[in-house]
């Protein structure tokens, strides 16, 4: 395997690399997820009946894009298709807190949260393809560290207690998913050449 970056290999630096974009999506995520039926319901009155459709629709959703994950890798390759993902989900946040209205607002965060969800398969397929076997599960667990997750969320409660609304845990949280961008880019750069990149 080459080796690069004063000798670090490729085969432990690009799931690395890979693992923290995952982890840094997750964990802000996990601040939007938990702080959207708040926001809807304290700033656009969003019924319990409505919250239960929702949360129906994006079960179904977050399995629709989980599985349009091989035909659009066909169609751009994984790495462009990844890309694709972390440039258009942190503004989609934005988009969702200035709706005008439930409706759209509800329509923009399931559809932002079904991108969301297809983003792990995709880091989960570039570390199958790069780390060998034996050394898979120490990856696969440093994505189920969901302690991490709760940890985020007090940090977006205390920024909404503290600005008493939920609009500034939000923006954070677009910030720190792009900035997801730069580690993604040393990802591309530095994964091996035919590993990754079309599949």
């Amino acid at each position: 395997m080459e080796c690069c970056c004063g000798g670090v290999r490729k085969v432990w630096l690009v799931p690395t690399l890979a693992t923290v974009v995952r982890l840094q999506s997750m964990f802000t995520d996990g601040i939007s997820n938990r702080l959207t039926p708040l926001f809807l319901t304290a700033d656009l009155g969003m019924t319990p009946r409505t919250q239960l459709a929702m949360d129906l629709a994006l079960a179904l959703l977050a399995s629709f894009g989980a599985s349009a994950n091989p035909w659009m890798t066909h169609r751009i390759g994984r790495t462009a298709y990844m890309a694709v993902l972390l440039v258009v989900t942190p503004p989609l946040l934005l988009v969702f807190l200035n709706m005008p209205s439930l409706a759209p607002a509800v329509a923009v965060s399931l559809f932002r949260n079904a991108l969301q969800v297809s983003l792990g398969p995709l880091i989960q397929g570039v570390i199958a393809d790069i780390v060998p076997p034996a050394h898979r599960g120490k990856f696969t667990a440093f994505q189920g560290v969901n302690f991490m997750r709760s940890a985020f969320l007090f940090i977006g409660t205390e920024l909404s207690d503290h600005y008493h609304s939920y609009r500034p845990a939000f923006v954070v949280t677009a910030l720190l998913q792009a900035t997801c961008l730069p580690v993604f880019a040393a990802v591309v750069m530095l994964m091996p050449r035919g590993q990754g990149s079309d599949v």
